[in-house]
């Protein structure tokens, strides 16, 4: 029995050594396989050579103008008025006039045989230096057609250097760009403004005709001015007839007769874009090229700034041997699940045949190589191959969806003006009866959203996506809408208001409907269609690089040998990617021309510094904290008085005086402004319009507007109806400085917001609200403010931003001006307010403050300050706004220019609040005493009193600790500081 068992036990301990055997066997097979799978993976990875960028091809390039040219204008025809400035210039045969805007409008006058539809074409050079758009609009015989207004005249932008340095850490740095300056042809296209990138057509009657130019922004030389016969695009089987009529021996090529020329152009290599936000941007997937393990390589366009209709990147290629070439691109794309992306593709200037118009390239979040299906003759020689996004397929929806949005305000302000904004769902309203239209309008705008819904299932073929949803979700509101119309008083938060609302859902499909995020790594131009580069991942490589980037991230950079007394360290609160492209400016700029190192790091909480001081481990010098905490830091004598360096006055002359008064103790100054905040009113000027309403200029016109705003259903915003109890000093302080009540005594030793001055701006501020009926609290004024709930109101920077690019159903319904004030005695209009910014400081016990102040005063140049706004939005888009510190660089902020000059005026009007030790107890108190006069109905003096106590209790404990009072009394002064303080600095130069 016992043997019988011995026998099983090694029957089963043979089988699993043969099971044991057979799976390490099987392991061992599967690793090698995997091996020599990756192994061959990687030698055709990184296989494919791409043409290197030529220089020469700018010189050697010549552009070709397609289209027959019926009327052909000199700028010194007789036929040609307004021409005032004729000069000549380089490179260009004929003469041209200097043309800036604000100057005349150029006329020409043109005799028609016939009539006709034509296209407009140019031949000028771009004369702007800080890439600001050249805008221009047109009139035809006294009428604008759509698309004449805001023509975005084309131009070309390219990086300076395209062999990319790179920093001691071998990652790439990111290039300067620049304006190509050279005489352009082109013909003048719809572009941004419509999301349609086709021709303008210019239409012209028999007989005599006008024609009217001008110039809205922007400079330029204008040369000669073209009427182009329009041509229409044939499909490709003519195209290809007409190209054997030329050249009979040519066909398309097959494989099997291929010459096998490819070529791979790397697209962060462009040779130039007609938009300076088209970024270039470093991805890390191995199948990207360039690509190198844990180093940062630009090697693509960043799709998320490659992404508006009308957007151009532009290629050269020499090709030596004549036939047709398919065209395609290797990208992918992050966003917009399932929708396609849409291009134009241009052929040295223009589309050969109808496939090459919209061409689609179809939804992907892999890289993937997407061929042309029709391919195009290059003859011999240099080429121009253009990529133009045209979202006209999009657009086609987003117009009707536009209308209804339209629409859907005028019916919620026709509501609003009918019921007072009356939302009682007691109350019952005949709203058919005053609104006779309200049920067609309805089905009206739910059956246009059908054919929305149609025309983008067919584009995305059936697929769904999130602007599809969105679509659905307000056609279903629409018939809970329909159900019972005259209830839509009450229902209001379906129509119009709300984040659930029938408007708030369509201006979310508005927002990223026309946007064709498209990240490009490289472009193909082939006839073969065998060979391109990869475009799937290999399971064994990916882990073979997943592990070799870890290794990677152990192994230490080559940084380069500097010396310790000539590198500083600075530490800058901020996000990683202001600190990215600060360190490249600093590498490419500053370290270049003063050989001094600068180390940024990253500083999530200021509170460090104190404790960094204590344990002297204090940086050289500190970016981006706190306005505020500059005081905090320099009464514990841990910061540098920076009136001790020379230069400080000019630095000082471009800077906010009134945003000084925080960081000045005694008469010295121990920081600086970096950025630059304000606060503006902001206004609807559809509802202005419709209720009569006007901008008021002073706080009384405010209190004038308040009744009428009010009986329908609608109020004014100030911060201190923010959603916080607590009021803080930049909704307050504004009504101290307005009703010229000082804060504290001169000499700091308590607080006077008891004095006449002071009474009057806390009775004010509180009437607001008890007496005025302005609302108490107000959780979102941007949202409010969208939805019309709250037409007019005070925000700051942060709001004007948001607006801009987060509220497109109220695109051009908006505007900004100066925050209202009250008159002073000589009839002046002060209008206060507060701007907190970030600030920078140098350490006292830094050994090295001489350099860490040529890094400050670099840093805050008007130059510099420029340079990094428009890196910035280079980099990661408009949305990155830098309102630097530098009122000279402020005032070069690409926005608006009404809107530029309304915040550069109300920036003079900038004043902070003094910081006292101890006056946190008085910003407290303050709130306090609006609380109680507000909610508890306490009486204004006796609040104020309470507040004035408890603050100098709080201060005189403060300044005693801190060596300006003893036993009560003042022993020395803490002079409170003062704008004119500043203004006599300046003059003792």
């Amino acid at each position: 029995m016992k043997t019988s068992m011995q026998v099983a036990e090694r029957e089963i301990m043979s089988k699993l050594k043969r099971i044991n055997l057979i799976s390490a066997s099987i392991i061992t097979l599967c690793v090698i396989w995997g091996i020599i799978s990756a192994y061959q993976y990687s030698k055709g990875l990184h296989n494919n050579i791409s043409l290197p960028f030529n220089e020469a091809f700018y010189d050697t390039y010549l552009p070709k103008s397609e289209g027959k040219v019926i009327y052909d204008f000199h700028i010194t025809d007789p036929a040609v008025e307004g021409v005032i400035d004729v000069q000549s210039i380089e490179n260009y045969e004929d003469k041209v006039v200097h043309w800036s805007s604000g100057k005349d409008e150029i006329v020409l006058h043109v005799v028609a045989k016939t009539a006709g539809n034509y296209e407009l074409r140019l031949e000028y050079q771009p004369l702007i230096s800080d890439f600001q758009q050249i805008s221009m609009s047109l009139l035809v015989n006294g009428k604008k057609e759509e698309g004449y207004e805001n023509i975005r005249l084309l131009t070309k932008y390219r990086y300076q250097d395209y062999e990319f340095k790179t920093n001691d850490k071998g990652n790439h740095i990111f290039p300067e760009q620049e304006l190509l300056g050279n005489i352009m042809v082109e013909t003048l296209n719809k572009g941004s403004i419509t999301h349609d990138p086709s021709p303008i057509i210019v239409k012209v009657n028999q007989g005599e005709n006008e024609i009217r130019l001008k110039l809205n922004s922007g400079s330029l030389y204008l040369g000669r001015i073209s009427l182009v016969e329009q041509e229409e695009l044939v499909d490709f089987e003519t195209y290809q007839k007409q190209i054997a009529n030329i050249n009979p021996n040519v066909k398309i090529n097959e494989n099997e007769d291929s010459i096998g020329e490819t070529f791979l152009l790397e697209a962060e290599q462009f040779y130039y874009k007609n938009n300076i936000d088209i970024s270039i941007v470093s991805k890390t997937n191995y199948l990207l090229s360039p690509y190198k393990t844990n180093r940062v390589l630009l090697n693509s366009i960043d799709g998320t700034t490659f992404k508006n209709s009308g957007d151009q990147i532009s290629y050269y290629i020499d090709i030596k041997n004549p036939g047709f070439y398919s065209i395609g691109v290797r990208g992918f794309m992050l966003t917009k699940q399932n929708s396609p992306v849409f291009m134009d593709v241009k052929v040295d200037g223009s589309i050969p045949f109808k496939e090459f118009c919209q061409a689609r390239f179809e939804y992907s979040q892999k890289l993937k190589n997407q061929l042309l299906q029709t391919p195009v003759y290059l003859e011999k020689g240099i080429h121009e191959i253009s990529f133009v996004l045209n979202g006209k397929p999009y657009y086609v929806a987003s117009s009707d969806i536009e209308i209804i949005v339209d629409e859907i305000n005028q019916l919620a302000m026709d509501i609003k003006k009918l019921t007072g904004n009356n939302q009682d769902k007691k109350r019952e309203w005949d709203l058919t009866e005053y609104l006779p239209t309200l049920v067609s309008d309805l089905s009206k705008w739910e059956n246009t959203l059908k054919g929305v819904e149609a025309k983008l299932l067919e584009v995305t073929n059936g697929e769904s996506t999130e602007e599809i949803q969105n679509i659905r979700f307000s056609m279903k509101q629409l018939e809970k809408l329909m159900q019972d119309p005259n209830r839509i008083p009450s229902k209001l938060s379906i129509l119009s208001q709300g984040s659930s609302s029938i408007l708030e859902m369509l201006s979310k499909v508005l927002l990223t409907l026309n946007l064709q995020e498209f990240t490009l790594d490289q472009i193909i131009v082939t006839n073969s269609r065998e060979g391109l580069p990869e475009d799937h991942k290999n399971l064994f490589y990916s882990m073979y690089e997943g592990v070799h980037r870890f290794v990677k991230s152990f192994e230490k950079k080559n940084v380069k040998a500097t010396k310790e007394e000539n590198t500083i360290d600075i530490w800058v609160k901020n996000s990683r990617q202001y600190i990215d492209v600060l360190q490249s400016l600093v590498d490419e700029s500053f370290t270049e021309k003063t050989g001094i190192q600068v180390n940024l790091s990253l500083m999530n909480d200021q509170g460090k510094l104190t404790l960094a001081n204590a344990a002297n481990k204090q940086p050289d010098g500190v970016l981006g904290i706190d306005s505020f905490y500059v005081n905090d830091l320099a009464v514990r004598g841990s910061l540098t008085d920076l009136r001790e360096f020379d230069g400080i006055n000019e630095v000082l002359e471009d800077v906010a005086k009134g945003s000084l008064m925080q960081m000045i103790i005694d008469d010295k100054l121990y920081g600086l402004p970096q950025t630059q905040d304000f606060y503006i009113l902001f206004y609807r000027k559809d509802i202005f319009e419709e209720f009569g309403f006007e901008v008021p200029q002073t706080w009384d016109e405010v209190l004038l507007m308040l009744p009428a705003l009010q009986r329908n259903g609608m109020n004014f915003y100030t911060p201190l109806s923010g959603e916080s109890a607590f009021k803080s000093w930049p909704s307050t302080m504004p009504f101290y400085a307005q009703f010229g009540a000082d804060i504290y005594k001169k000499d700091g030793s308590g607080t006077i917001i008891d004095s006449d001055e002071g009474l009057q701006a806390m009775k004010f501020m509180t009437e607001l609200f008890k007496i005025y009926g302005m609302p108490i609290q107000i959780k979102n004024f941007y949202n409010n403010f969208r939805f019309g709930e709250t037409p007019i109101g005070v925000g700051n920077f942060p709001v004007y931003i948001q607006l801009k690019n987060g509220a497109p159903e109220i695109n051009n319904r908006w505007g900004v001006a100066l925050l209202p004030g009250r008159k002073n005695e000589d009839g002046e209009i002060e209008r206060w307010c507060t701007g907190g910014s970030q600030a920078v400081a140098i350490f006292e016990k830094s050994a090295k403050k001489d350099k860490a102040w040529e890094f400050m005063k670099w840093w805050l140049s008007e130059e510099i300050q420029t340079q990094y706004t428009e890196r910035l939005q280079n980099i990661y888009g408009k949305e990155y706004l830098w309102n630097s510190g530098n009122l000279k660089a402020l005032s070069q902020m690409p926005i608006e220019p009404a809107d530029l000059e309304v915040i550069m005026e109300q920036v003079q009007w900038v004043k902070e609040a003094p910081k006292l030790p101890g006056g946190y107890f008085t910003e407290r108190e303050v709130s306090n005493a609006w609380n109680k006069i507000v909610f508890d109905d306490v009486d204004v003096r006796t609040a104020v009193d309470d507040a004035v106590m408890i603050s100098n209790r709080e201060i005189t404990r403060k300044l005693e600790e801190f060596g300006y009072m003893k036993n009560g009394e003042m022993v020395k002064p803490y002079l409170v500081p003062t704008i004119e303080d500043v203004e006599r600095w300046l003059k003792d130069e």
